[in-house]
């Protein structure tokens, strides 16, 4: 076992080996979150999340884990809640800053790293604590779509498809596998929600999805239209 000896008592020290303990446990949470994953497809970005509704008495669309950032841009998150919130509602300054001052949409290079500015932002700041809270950034730009993952270090990675939160490991093993370029749309919905169907226990999770695409930007895709399409994907 490690011996931290009070290092993990202060997110902005490090421990003799290189270490912060607080970052670590940033990522803890995470991983203790419910599944998110995404993937690039031929037309743009889909997300998928998965709900876990603990009790009938609680309204599902309450618990927001897919958030619009702008026209062209969505994330789905795993974590805190609450620290999702916080990122979101800067994330969405900054855009509508770019619009203000340029007159044009954020490209998705620039934002990414503002994004994890922020985030980084916390593990240094004396009157803070690490974000704990994972997020798939997708946004469609004009050099074409892009997916981005973020980490309470404030590294972020960009990807073709990606997984946080719980059983993460064994969703992009599934989409390492699966995964090919000019996946369409059908394509992409199968290889996300057989990802997470083969990690549940329940083989009927509740989900929620959104896409962001050329054409319309983001878009939520309800209950019942997810339900329409989730009847024609078989199980792999």
């Amino acid at each position: 076992m490690d011996n931290k000896e009070g290092y993990d008592s202060s997110h902005t020290m490090y421990s003799p080996d290189g270490r912060m303990y607080q970052v670590e446990y940033a990522r803890e949470a995470i991983k203790r979150g419910t599944i998110t994953c995404g993937v690039v497809y031929d037309e743009g970005i889909l997300l998928l999340v998965e709900k876990k509704i603990v009790s009938k008495l609680i309204e599902s669309d309450s618990i927001e884990k897919i958030f619009k950032i702008d026209g062209h841009v969505g994330c789905s998150m795993s974590g805190l809640v609450a620290d999702a919130r916080v990122i979101v509602e800067e994330i969405r300054e900054r855009c509508q800053e770019e619009k203000f001052y340029y007159s044009h949409p954020i490209d998705m290079g620039d934002l990414i790293k503002d994004i994890s500015n922020m985030i980084w932002y916390y593990t240094f700041d004396g009157g803070g604590r690490p974000i704990g809270v994972g997020m798939l950034i997708g946004g469609i730009d004009k050099s074409g779509p892009h997916l981005y993952s973020t980490d309470p270090s404030g590294a972020y990675e960009e990807k073709y498809a990606g997984a946080l939160g719980e059983k993460s490991d064994q969703v992009e093993k599934i989409l390492e596998e699966k995964y090919k370029e000019k996946l369409t749309f059908n394509e992409a919905l199968s290889i996300l929600v057989n990802a997470i169907r083969a990690t549940n226990e329940n083989k009927t999770p509740f989900l929620e999805m959104a896409k962001i695409t050329t054409d319309k930007g983001f878009y939520q895709i309800s209950q019942a239209e997810l339900a329409e399409m989730l009847k024609n994907i078989p199980s792999s």
